[in-house]
């Protein structure tokens, strides 16, 4: 009765064996082991990057972690704490006539990560007038509705008639925050009897027309009709005066009283007036546009120009209407976050060679102070440099020549160890 006990037990080894080979046949392993010790080192480069700022770098790491162990519960729930819901930011532009204006604010998710909304633990609603202030800051420790509405008033006071943007800001579990796309509002004003607005964000300067859309209660009452375009700085860029009626739309083709085309980077402000045959005299709210920041390629780098940035006069302190126009800045370098910047400052020939080299070079480190300072990008990306006047781009022997000169260039060079 032994040898059969004995032989069933050697025969239910052997199939015990030739069943584990099998398996071992499929799955190397030492594979297995090389994944989870590399996907370790991914999960922790993720949680240094996120330490130091670096999410973009981060979401690449912890991406690469999860597919290497697919298992990994930390690994898991790090990834769903960091990868940040798509929000898209919606609303509609009113013109009103009432005292109490109420924007109706819509922060939506893609259909399939609607159940992330949860990954918000804070958010700010932040409003910033046409100069680029900040008007209205509101902190709420709590998750993101699906509406945000607004009075148009802050610290209990309505704030004057004007073109706003709204601005998220949210949270989540690992303390980084996340802008969500700025939405414009039209301006209100219950004195105001034309509307104005204009349907495009920007423009590429020399290309199309802007189209201008014209509403009166009585158009074809209006005798005479005035558009005035006003750049960042406040100063005219275009008159145009017509006899009446007020058409539906108004052509715009990019360029000044002058003739010649506007400057890119930069963000006009139209408005139209006129009179009616009482001889009542109205005007309409105001609307902005925003010139598109021209990139382009040199010596294997990529480079763009700003002559619309403002400073104080022979000084490197930096006018306010010139920090709308960085934000825009900002946000092409984080965009392009794996390229060094030198911030080259660039002056006219007024003045001695050697103060103005030392004036291009205060006015380049107070651009990048402002850029570091205010927009959180790293020092570390940022070089600086002082030009002068060594390299005119256009003939000093007029104002407009000089104009250009004055200005600020921006050199990017691809680093690829922050690429990687």
């Amino acid at each position: 009765m032994k040898k059969p006990i004995k032989f069933a037990s050697i025969l239910f080894v052997t199939l015990t064996v030739i069943h584990t080979n099998s398996i071992f046949s499929q799955v190397d392993p030492m594979e297995l082991i090389r994944n989870r010790s590399n996907a370790a080192k991914e999960f922790q480069v993720a949680r240094d990057s996120v330490g130091l700022g670096f999410i973009e770098r981060a979401r690449e790491r912890i991406k690469l972690a999860r597919e290497l162990d697919p298992n990994s519960k930390p690994i898991q729930e790090y990834y769903e704490k960091l990868m940040a819901p798509d929000f898209v930011i919606s609303g509609k532009e009113v013109f009103f006539y009432k005292e109490t204006p109420r924007f109706e604010i819509q922060a939506m998710l893609p259909e399939n990560e609607a159940s992330r909304r949860n990954w918000v633990k804070m958010y700010s609603l932040i409003i910033i007038n046409s100069r680029g202030d900040i008007v209205f800051r509101e902190k709420t420790s709590a998750s993101l509705p699906e509406k945000i509405y607004w009075d148009g008033k802050s610290k209990g006071k309505r704030l004057p008639d004007g073109n706003y943007i709204a601005q998220i800001e949210v949270k989540g579990d690992l303390g980084f925050v996340e802008k969500l796309s700025p939405l414009g509002f039209l301006q209100w004003g219950k004195k105001l009897e034309a509307i104005i607005s204009v349907k495009e964000e920007s423009f590429q300067v020399g290309t199309g027309d802007i189209m201008i859309h014209a509403v009166y209660p009585q158009r074809s009452r209006v005798t005479n009709w005035q558009l005035l375009i006003t750049n960042n700085a406040g100063k005219k860029v275009l008159q145009r005066n017509e006899q009446g009626p007020l058409p539906e739309t108004i052509k715009w083709n990019h360029k000044n009283d002058s003739g010649d085309l506007v400057e890119s980077a930069d963000i006009y402000t139209l408005t139209i007036s006129g009179k009616d045959k009482s001889g009542k005299k109205w005007k309409s709210n105001s609307d902005t546009i925003e010139s598109e920041i021209e990139m382009f390629d040199e010596d294997g780098k990529k480079k763009f120009r700003m002559t619309t940035l403002n400073f104080d006069t022979g000084k490197s302190t930096l006018k306010k209407n010139s920090h709308i126009l960085l934000r825009r800045v900002a946000l092409v370098f984080e965009k392009y976050n794996w390229f060094d910047i030198e911030v080259q400052g660039h002056t006219d020939d007024v003045g001695g060679d050697e103060a103005n080299m030392k004036l291009s070079l205060a006015r380049a480190q107070a651009v990048m102070k402002y850029l570091v300072d205010r927009h959180k990008l790293p020092a570390a990306r940022f070089a600086t440099t002082g030009l002068g006047e060594t390299r005119p781009v256009a003939d000093n022997r007029n104002e407009k020549g000089k104009a250009k000169n004055r200005r600020v260039e921006f050199v990017m060079t691809e680093n690829l160890s922050r690429k990687n």
